[in-house]
């Protein structure tokens, strides 16, 4: 019932395999990080603020630093890595050595004076947690879910900030300004939250659950309607305290904020279904078990709701909104590949060698398009005959603007696909020549798009969307006049 997400990453591991860790090989390392921040253009020398600020800049400096060393520490064996665990286990493991250093530097006359703040500070990286993290990988995949979150918290926080520095520089009067001053204090107010946020996830990354529920109780004390608080203190009782029913009241809280996030669902539902396996009582059983198919079934739901509309929006020529909703949809899913990842690779493990392929589409969904390529090579060598094979690493190959590998793939899936399914690799190879320039060969692509898509009555009997067959025939003739008309 999922479908396929695409989203761009980047990660400096080699090519798709397995984790290992040599003692020999490990060591711990100190990092040097900086930050800096501006006091003024509204901030009316908030210079502790500022501070802390300039302190998380050089945090994220170190961190990922860090993040470089710990991926070399790494040796292909064992488990599948990502950048998001490696991110997540640098923010995490950081330790700080004494305390940060501030250079403070004002500049300008009286009334346009404005104050830098500068943080250097030294943060050491112990092997142990390294390795250690690796060890717990069930508890590795829920920080990387909460480091996501705080990542896109710190970083709209950010955003935000510098466009309401500029709004004050660009304000017409005093009114103007004085709006703008109480919206960068509430700017300042979801910074100082986001810190008891990371606070909290650090904690529960060492597996101090009561240290991390008194900092989500801190970040719902200065917001109560904190949607991931919520969802990481429900977290922390579930799995740390063994408390399902504070777990429970903490879910319920974060699904009355967000009723349409589908994860939401599946939280209660991990905490129902557990009460389902392990209570004696039938009664209770059998409630708990209704309970967890509703919120199970809940879930599924809104996943393919928020499918159905992307492709609404796709069929009906909304392509802005359609991609936005994707975008949108992609960004909370991707959380999950990790896990889905590491599923994939106990299964090849265990002999299922055509599962090399569903591993390269997460892999490439998430931007990793040098381990894409190496699993969709050893899906070609297993099943040497399936066009798409070919297809799905001439598409990544593509994605690199590796061009002539690109074409070569193409041209053997075309060779090895039946004709009334090559129409979407024609589509495929005519966008690719379309990239490289080349008019000619694009146009006679996707004129064969057009002489061999299927018909509706061939797409109904597999049980797909018929509107796909006019969504490619319209596409098709309007990249052939796009191109025409270039000429």
């Amino acid at each position: 019932m999922l479908l396929g997400k695409w989203k761009k990453i980047s990660i400096c591991l080699m090519a798709c395999t397995t984790l290992s860790f040599s003692a020999a090989e490990m060591e711990s390392k100190i990092f040097e990080g900086d930050g800096r921040f501006i006091v003024g253009d509204g901030f009316e020398g908030n210079l502790l603020t500022a501070k802390d600020r300039a302190k998380d800049h050089a945090t994220q400096n170190a961190s990922m630093k860090a993040g470089v060393f710990i991926s070399s520490l790494t040796v292909v064996k064992d488990f599948s890595v990502t950048e998001d665990e490696i991110r997540t286990i640098s923010a995490n493991i950081l330790q700080i050595q004494g305390d940060p250093e501030f250079k403070i530097d004002t500049f300008g006359d009286e009334e346009d004076q404005v104050t830098r703040v500068r943080c250097h500070l030294s943060a050491l990286v112990d092997d142990s947690n390294v390795i250690e993290a690796f060890k717990d990988r069930k508890h590795l995949d829920d920080a990387v879910k909460q480091n996501l979150e705080l990542e896109k918290r710190k970083k709209q926080n950010d955003l935000e900030i510098e466009e309401l520095r500029n709004d004050y520089l660009n304000a017409k009067n005093d009114d103007e300004r004085k709006k703008i001053q109480d919206r960068i204090a509430k700017n300042d107010r979801e910074f100082t939250a986001n810190q008891y946020l990371e606070a909290g996830n650090r904690a529960f990354f060492a597996k101090n659950y009561d240290e991390a529920i008194k900092n989500y109780n801190k970040v719902l004390e200065m917001n109560p309607n904190d949607v991931e608080a919520y969802t990481s203190r429900g977290l922390s009782y579930f799995i740390g305290k063994d408390d399902c029913d504070k777990a429970i009241e903490d879910y319920s809280k974060a699904i009355e904020l967000k009723p349409d996030d589908p994860n939401l669902y599946t939280f209660r539902a991990d905490v129902y279904g557990f009460i389902t396996k392990s209570t004696p009582d039938l009664s209770k059983k059998m409630k708990y078990l209704s309970l967890f198919k509703e919120d199970s079934l809940k879930s599924a739901e809104l996943i393919q709701s928020g499918a159905d509309k992307i492709a609404d929006n796709l069929f009906n020529g909304d392509f802005e909104t359609a991609k936005k909703l994707s975008d949108e949809y992609l960004e909370k899913e991707k959380q999950n590949y990790p896990k889905k990842i590491a599923e994939e690779t106990k299964l090849i493990e265990k002999g299922e060698k055509f599962r090399y392929w569903y591993r390269g589409t997460l892999h490439e969904h998430m931007g990793e398009l040098d381990q894409a390529i190496a699993d969709y090579t050893r899906a070609i060598e297993f099943e040497p005959d399936k066009p798409l094979n070919y297809s799905s690493r001439g598409t990544a190959y593509s994605k690199q603007k590796k061009y002539d590998l690109a074409i070569a793939d193409l041209n053997k899936a075309i060779e090895l696909s039946p004709q009334n399914e090559s129409y979407s690799i024609y589509m495929m190879r005519g966008n690719i020549y379309k990239e490289m320039g080349d008019r000619e060969h694009a146009i006679a692509d996707y004129e064969k798009v057009l002489e061999l898509v299927p018909s509706k009555e061939y797409f109904a009997s597999l049980g797909i969307d018929t509107r796909y067959i006019d969504l490619t025939i319209n596409e098709a003739h309007r990249l052939i006049d796009e191109l025409k008309n270039q000429g």
